[in-house]
């Protein structure tokens, strides 16, 4: 939890009134992070689906993994409007997931360019980045030329 401290002396809403939005950015980037970890504890206790809160930025990660062949599916909650839950996949008794490493955290934010991405192998493992055109894959940012934010590297 982010603790804001009011340095000016302007009372609780004064956040908002300078329009500092620290608090909705940093539980969206937290809502990932945490995410790629309830996956991770999830893969190695030998879960069979998980549940996580639902964020639109969790539903685009979670449909590009599926598209990847990574997690056999997600079902968002009719009753509980909030929740996701996370359909893991195992292939002859293990994980189609072996590691998660994350990149960019709340306090560092790795960026990455297009050139960059074209040295980089991606034919044994997934770099993940979050671009202007959504949620995109190394590959798929290869193709469409563009760089951004690199979040996760999944082998």
């Amino acid at each position: 939890m982010v603790k804001l401290v009011d340095t000016l002396g302007l009372g609780s809403n004064s956040f908002k009134r300078v329009g500092v939005q620290l608090p909705s950015l940093v539980k969206m980037d937290y809502a990932i992070t945490s995410m790629l970890a309830v996956i991770k504890t999830g893969l190695m206790n030998r879960e069979s689906s998980i549940i996580v809160p639902y964020k639109s930025l969790n539903r685009g990660f979670l449909n590009l993994l599926y598209k990847e062949g990574f997690i056999n599916g997600f079902i968002p909650f009719k009753e509980e409007k909030k929740k996701i839950e996370i359909v893991l996949k195992y292939h002859h008794g293990k994980p189609t997931i072996s590691d998660i490493v994350v990149f960019s955290t709340l306090s560092r934010k790795l960026y990455i360019s297009c050139a960059t991405l074209w040295k980089l192998d991606t034919s044994t493992q997934t770099f993940v980045l979050s671009t202007t055109k959504g949620m995109l894959t190394g590959v798929q940012a290869k193709k469409n030329n563009i760089g951004g934010e690199l979040i996760c590297l999944i082998r």
